[in-house]
């Protein structure tokens, strides 16, 4: 069986699943492509900068693999007071409010 004949409906008083849940449908799909736009687009989220003379080359190496060394083991870095850490990606916890914010606008 195909075409009109083969679908099947469900009657209620209740309104539908597109009415009831269009918000929660809507944010699974801003979150999908949040995360192909953030997955196409790769980004630094922290940048590592250096307030004092320049280095060698090597030594710059040195203090990014020392870095990134620490946070693969969830440890704590250490910085010289010539290097600073600029985060500037983004918050999952931030992003996720401002979307919720954002849904329950447009509704």
């Amino acid at each position: 069986m195909s075409g009109i004949g083969s679908l099947i409906t469900f009657q209620s008083l209740l309104p539908g699943v597109l009415q009831t849940g269009g918000r929660t449908i809507q944010a699974a799909l801003d979150v999908q492509k949040a995360a192909c736009v953030a997955a196409g687009t790769p980004m630094p989220t922290s940048i590592i900068k250096n307030n004092g003379a320049d280095l060698p080359e090597a030594q710059v190496q040195g203090i990014l693999a020392a870095y990134k060394s620490a946070r693969q083991n969830r440890s704590t870095a250490y910085f010289t007071s010539t290097l600073e850490l600029q985060p500037i990606g983004f918050s999952p916890r931030t992003c996720c409010t401002q979307m919720h914010h954002n849904i329950y606008q447009r509704n």
